[in-house]
C-alpha cells in the first residue's frame, strides 16, 4: 500500500459480481486503481505518482468519486525531475 491510504467501508460485503452472480471478485482480485486517467474528452494520461486518495461522496455515503494528487511527467522521484508538480484529479466512479 501506498502513503496516505484511504479507507471506505461499504455497507455490503468485499465481493461483487459484474455478470448476474455467475463469478465473483474479491478486493483481492483487482486494484483500487491504476495509473491511467481518462477525461470527459476521451484523451487519456498516464500518472507516474497518484497519492493522497480521497473519496467523494454523495448525501448518503455512497461514493461518487476519487481524488489524487498526480504527477503526469515522467518523474518518479522530485530529485530526478526538471520540474516538479502536482495537480488534484478527480476521477469518477462507475456507478453500474
Amino acid at each position: 500500500m501506498g502513503e496516505d491510504p484511504f479507507l471506505y467501508v461499504d455497507p455490503g460485503g468485499h465481493s461483487w459480481s459484474t455478470d448476474g452472480g455467475q463469478t465473483w471478485s474479491t478486493h483481492e482480485d483487482i486494484a483500487a486503481y491504476g495509473s491511467l486517467i481518462t477525461y470527459d474528452d476521451g484523451t487519456a494520461g498516464v500518472l507516474t505518482r497518484r497519492e493522497r486518495p480521497h473519496l467523494v461522496l454523495d448525501e448518503a455515503g455512497i461514493p461518487l468519486a476519487l481524488t489524487n494528487g498526480a504527477t503526469l511527467s515522467p518523474c518518479t522521484h522530485p530529485e530526478a525531475c526538471e520540474e516538479d508538480y502536482c495537480f488534484t484529479a478527480l476521477q469518477k466512479l462507475n456507478q453500474d
